[in-house]
C-alpha cells in the first residue's frame, strides 16, 4: 500500500509541474505559418469530380484566411498512390 501511494503522488507531481510549464510554452513566439509561400493542396481525383470541386472551394477560403495562394494540383492515378507519393 505505501508504495502505491508514493507512486501515485510522485506521478501527480509530475502532472503539477508539466502542467506548470505550459503557460511558459504557450507565451513564446508563434512561428509565423506559412511565411508567405504558397500552399499546395494535393486532389487525388481527376479535374471537375466533387473531390475536386470540393477542394477549389476549401483552398479558396484557405487563401483568404492564410492570405497566400492555394494553388490546387490533381494528382491521379494508381487508386490515389500517386497523389499520396
Amino acid at each position: 500500500m505505501r508504495a502505491t501511494m508514493s507512486t501515485f503522488f510522485s506521478k501527480v507531481a509530475a502532472f503539477v509541474l508539466a502542467a506548470s510549464a505550459i503557460p511558459a510554452v504557450a507565451q513564446s513566439p508563434a512561428v509565423q505559418y506559412p511565411g508567405g509561400r504558397p500552399v499546395e493542396m494535393t486532389v487525388m481525383f481527376g479535374a471537375g469530380s466533387a473531390a475536386d470541386v470540393t477542394a477549389r472551394y476549401l483552398a479558396d477560403g484557405m487563401a483568404k484566411l492564410l492570405g497566400v495562394p492555394v494553388p490546387v494540383v490533381n494528382r491521379t492515378g494508381g487508386g490515389g498512390a500517386v497523389g499520396y507519393s
